[in-house]
């Protein structure tokens, strides 16, 4: 008997349902091929809120990175500027 469990992806936001039909703490059964539950590309959930969550975490990660890349260039723009002719 197979359950709901909730898909999502590295390349996109987004969650899709699908059918699994086993799973182990490491790995899901769909369409009887195992696949890691954590995997480089895609990720498997058993609950729509765990799959959102982990979605959030994510992009919270990407933007706090992308601050710390903005304060960075920003603080070298100021240096640039900053700088004066021998």
């Amino acid at each position: 008997m197979s359950e709901t469990w909730f898909k999502t992806y590295r390349w996109r936001n987004g969650i899709e349902a699908v059918q699994v039909e086993r799973h182990t703490d490491a790995s899901v059964w769909m369409k009887g091929r195992k696949r890691a539950r954590s995997g480089q590309y895609e990720n498997y959930f058993q609950t729509w809120d765990d799959a959102r969550n982990y979605l959030l975490d994510r992009a919270e990660t990407n933007v706090l990175s992308l601050k710390r890349q903005l304060e960075t260039a920003q603080g070298e723009l100021g240096n640039v500027k900053g700088m004066k002719a021998p």
